[in-house]
């Protein structure tokens, strides 16, 4: 009989909070809730306040290097975004967090 092991999905999860956003608390604790509810373990929570996304990388590049080292520390498979990412912000979020 053939022994398959799932893998452990650990999520980082990163929200940015715009000024027009009033539920940004509540936003990012469903977002924790509905991960549970996927079976993936959310390890930790980032937050950025911003007037509009970083053209770059729509978090900013020292909170890209916040969630690089949050995925190393807490070993984390997944990165979660709150918003909703264009495909060019996704692409490089993924480039940048080598995930």
């Amino acid at each position: 009989m053939e022994e398959y092991k799932i893998e452990e999905r650990k999520a980082v999860l990163v929200g940015v909070q715009f000024p027009d956003n009033k539920d940004f608390s509540l936003d990012m604790e469903e977002l924790s809730g509905l991960c549970e509810a996927l079976s993936i373990r959310p390890v930790t929570s980032l937050s950025q306040s911003l007037v509009r996304e970083d053209s770059a990388s729509f978090i900013g590049s020292g909170k890209v290097e916040e969630v690089r080292e949050a995925i190393l520390f807490h070993e984390a498979n997944l990165v979660i975004f709150q918003n909703p990412l264009s495909p060019l912000s996704a692409s490089q979020s993924n480039k940048s967090t080598s995930l």
